[in-house]
């Protein structure tokens, strides 16, 4: 028997402690389609939106560094290309 349970992250950010959730297939489908054709400036904004909906509020998002911010990204969606 298959059982899966819906995962979180417990993520420290500067000093705080957060719980995410995993995105869903939907959730990672419509980040993926706003992503499609916009701006560099204008992806921090849809990234802060996602994290946001997984539970890391936006006003956080826009203080981290963005290498961190890559970091959280990844452990969510680890990418398929090697």
């Amino acid at each position: 028997m298959l059982e899966f349970k819906k995962r979180e992250l417990e993520l420290k950010v500067y000093g705080d402690v957060y719980k995410l959730n995993f995105p869903t297939v939907k959730q990672t489908q419509e980040y993926a389609k706003k992503l499609k054709g916009i701006a560099d400036e204008d992806a921090t904004s849809i990234v802060a939106e996602l994290l946001d909906g997984l539970g890391l509020p936006s006003a956080v998002v826009e203080e981290m560094e963005p290498e961190h911010l890559s970091e959280v990204i990844n452990a969510l969606m680890p990418s398929k290309k090697k």
